[in-house]
C-alpha cells in the first residue's frame, strides 16, 4: 500500500474547553463561501468556463502524519460527498452575472458511470474530461474544463478541521492549489456526518426557547453561544470517550435516549465495537433487514432520523440529518421497526443486492458509503425562524433540476424560493429498496421542533466501501 502525501498544512490544536467566539475557528460554511470565491477568480485567471466539484477527500490524522492510498479512497461518512454538494452551492451563489462560470450540477454522479475514473492517478483524472456533464442552469450537457476537489484533514482530538481547495483541468491534470489552507469548527453535525458515534448526557436546551439551527452562533447572545459551544464541546468529548471505551459506545450505553438494533431476518445482530466503530456483517442475499429503535423510559419526546448509505429512510433525502425527516418517539419504552424506505405513502422494503466491499483503494465517486445512520434529537420550544443557510440552500437546489433555470441568476433565485426537498437519489449499494415488494402504509404527521444539536448519533458499518 502506498503511503501519499496530503496537501494539509499544520494545524493549531484546540483546548477541550469551550472556546470564547472570538477564539473559535470560522464556521465550516464561511470557510465554504471563501474558498467559493478563490475557486471564481482561479477560473477567471485559468479561462476554465465549464467547472465541477468532485466528492471530497476526507482524512482524520495529525498534521504531518502520512496518508495511505486507502484512507484516500474510502468514504469517512456523509460528509465526503455533502461538502462538495454545500461547494457547488457556495460556487452557485457567487458565481458573477456579468461573465459567469458554466457550473456542473453534481459531478459525481457522472464521475462514477467513467470507467477508469479516480482521483488517485494520473490517468484516471483524465478519464473525467472524456464525459459529458449537466449543468444547473442549461439543459445542454458539457464537457469539463476543470474541477475542484477539497483535501480535509480532521485533527484526532476532533478539535477542528482544515481544508485545502485543489484544482485540475485538462489541459493540466496534476493538482493546483487554490487559495490558502483554511481551518474551521468541527460541531455534533459535522461529527454525525464524518461517521463518528457519541450520546451527550443532558441536553443543554431541555428549558427550550432556543432553536439551535436557527441562527449564526457569532449573532447569539453570549450565554446562548456558550450552550452552542458547549454542546459541541459535550459531543466530542463523548465521541473520544466512545472511541476509548467501548462500554461507552451509544450502543453499549445504558442511559442513552435510544436504543439501536440493526436486525436480519428477525434476530438482533451483535456488532463489534473497535475504536469507537461500530460494525455489524453485511446482510446475505435475501435477508430482510430492518432497524430497531426504542426510546428510553422518560418522558422526553425525540425526533429519530435514520440514513443508509447517507438516504433518509423518510422521503429518499440526501440532506444534513437535521433536515431529513424522521420518526418521533413519544411514549417511554416506545418501540418502532423500520422495515424500508417511507415514499410517497409506500413502505418500499429494504433489499440486498452484491457489492465489491473490501475492494483495496478503489477511489469511489458514488454515494453508497456501507454505512446506517441513526440522530437523535431533543425537542424545543423555537422563537426564531429558521434563516437561509448554506445547507438550506443546498436543500432547496435540488429541486432545480425539475424546470432548469436559464440563468445563473435565476439559479440563485430559485435557491431562495423552493421548498425543501431532495432529487439527490441512492444510485445502488447493498441495502437497496426494493421496488417489487412495496406496499401502501399510513403517515401521520407530528408537529415536532427540532433543536439543532444532536443529542446522540450512531454510526454502523455493513460494509467497507
Amino acid at each position: 500500500m502506498r503511503l501519499l502525501p496530503i496537501t494539509l498544512s499544520a494545524v493549531v490544536l484546540l483546548c477541550a474547553a469551550p472556546l470564547r467566539a472570538e477564539e473559535r475557528p470560522p464556521e465550516l460554511a464561511d470557510v465554504l463561501n471563501e474558498l467559493a470565491a478563490d475557486a471564481i477568480a482561479y477560473s477567471q485567471q485559468q479561462g476554465f468556463r465549464n467547472v465541477g466539484v468532485t466528492k471530497f477527500v476526507v482524512v482524520k490524522a495529525a498534521a504531518g502524519e502520512a496518508i495511505t492510498e486507502e484512507q484516500y479512497a474510502r468514504s469517512l461518512g456523509d460528509i465526503n460527498a455533502m461538502l462538495a454538494r454545500r461547494m457547488e452551492i457556495a460556487l452557485g451563489l457567487a458565481n458573477p452575472e456579468d461573465e459567469p462560470l458554466n457550473l456542473i450540477r453534481d459531478a459525481s454522479a457522472v464521475a462514477e458511470r467513467v470507467p477508469g475514473a479516480d482521483l488517485l492517478t494520473t490517468a484516471g483524472k483524465a478519464e473525467l474530461f472524456t464525459a459529458e456533464y449537466p449543468l444547473h442552469w442549461r439543459a445542454f450537457p458539457v464537457k469539463a474544463d476543470a474541477f475542484f476537489v477539497g483535501s480535509v484533514r480532521v485533527e484526532p482530538d476532533l478539535s477542528s478541521a482544515a481544508v485545502d481547495l485543489m484544482a485540475f483541468s485538462k489541459d493540466a491534470v496534476d493538482f493546483a492549489a487554490v487559495g490558502a489552507t483554511k481551518r474551521f469548527r468541527v460541531d455534533s453535525g459535522l461529527l454525525q456526518e464524518l461517521g463518528e458515534s457519541f450520546s451527550r448526557t443532558r441536553s443543554i436546551f431541555s428549558g427550550g426557547g432556543f432553536h439551535g439551527q436557527s441562527a449564526d452562533p457569532d449573532d447569539l447572545p453570549d450565554e446562548v453561544a456558550a450552550d452552542l459551544a458547549d454542546a459541541d464541546t459535550q459531543a466530542i468529548t463523548a465521541t473520544l470517550e466512545a472511541q476509548g471505551d467501548a462500554g461507552k459506545h451509544p450502543l453499549n450505553d445504558g442511559q442513552a435516549p435510544v436504543k439501536v438494533e440493526v436486525v436480519y431476518d428477525g434476530v438482533p445482530v451483535q456488532p463489534t465495537i473497535e475504536n469507537g466503530v461500530a460494525r455489524v456483517p453485511p446482510p446475505g442475499a435475501g435477508q430482510r433487514v430492518g432497524i430497531r429503535i426504542t426510546k428510553d423510559n422518560t418522558s422526553a419526546r425525540y425526533a429519530v432520523r435514520v440514513k443508509i448509505n447517507g438516504e433518509s429512510v423518510v422521503g429518499r433525502d440526501r440532506l444534513p440529518m437535521r433536515d431529513c425527516r424522521g420518526h418521533v418517539l413519544k411514549s417511554p419504552g416506545e418501540s418502532r421497526s423500520i422495515q424500508g424506505y417511507l415514499v410517497g405513502g409506500q413502505l418500499v422494503p429494504f433489499g440486498v443486492v452484491d457489492s465489491n466491499s473490501g475492494a483495496a483503494a478503489a477511489f469511489s465517486f458514488g454515494k453508497d458509503i456501507g454505512t446506517i445512520g441513526v440522530a437523535v434529537f431533543s425537542e424545543v420550544r423555537s422563537t426564531q425562524k429558521p434563516q437561509t443557510t448554506l445547507d438550506a440552500y443546498a436543500v432547496q437546489s435540488a429541486k432545480l433540476p425539475k424546470t432548469l433555470p436559464t440563468s445563473p441568476s435565476a439559479f440563485t433565485e430559485g435557491l431562495m424560493k423552493l421548498a425543501k426537498r431532495s432529487l439527490y437519489r441512492s444510485r445502488g449499494g447493498l441495502l437497496v429498496p426494493n421496488q417489487s415488494a412495496s406496499s401502501s402504509v399510513g403517515i401521520r404527521k407530528v408537529p415536532f421542533t427540532a433543536s439543532g444539536k444532536p443529542v446522540m448519533s450512531v454510526t454502523i458499518r455493513y460494509a467497507d466501501l
